[in-house]
């Protein structure tokens, strides 16, 4: 029987996404964009792409502050399929041959068969897929139903009931 088991930062990227209040000491020990990263990892769990290949790829433009902590996602194993990150250079984040974007603060796209993810509470309304964002001492997350649909990415319904916010 196979165990599964959750790793530190992971079991936060959880307890912030759900909302659940987590000791104040574990909340600090973990850096804002390791959460982020890893409710990165874990919305790309519950995203069906078009094509459904063996591989993601997750671009992040070279020098944005995320692409460090991104970065520590190559090689891990959706259940699926495996995540290759790649760090490119701004003008070519949606040319890249990506399936996820990471545009951070860029203005957001959309792009067929590409889930996009940028900052802010405005990112979704842009266009975005999906936005995180900082409430409180959380970190939240809000979706785009409309810029999926329309990239030919399915959103699961528990992913759905977790964000903040969803656009239609």
């Amino acid at each position: 029987m196979k165990r599964f088991s959750l790793s530190p930062i992971l079991l936060a990227a959880l307890v912030a996404t759900t909302g659940l209040a987590a000791p104040a000491a574990a909340q600090s020990s973990y850096n804002q964009n390791d959460v982020k990263s890893a409710m990165v990892f874990n919305i790309i769990r519950f995203i069906t792409f078009p094509g459904a290949s063996r591989n993601i790829s997750l671009c992040t433009p070279r020098g944005d502050i995320m692409s460090p902590s991104l970065s520590s996602l190559h090689g891990r194993s959706t259940g699926s399929a495996v995540i290759n990150v790649r760090i490119v250079d701004r003008s070519a984040l949606f040319n890249s041959g990506c399936n996820v974007v990471y545009a951070g603060n860029d203005a957001p796209r959309v792009a067929r068969g590409v889930l996009v993810v940028g900052e802010g509470s405005d990112f979704v309304t842009g266009g975005g897929t999906i936005g995180l964002e900082r409430i409180g001492r959380q970190t939240r997350f809000s979706v785009n139903a409309r810029s999926a649909r329309q990239s030919g990415l399915t959103i699961s319904s528990q992913l759905m009931r977790l964000a903040t916010r969803v656009v239609l």
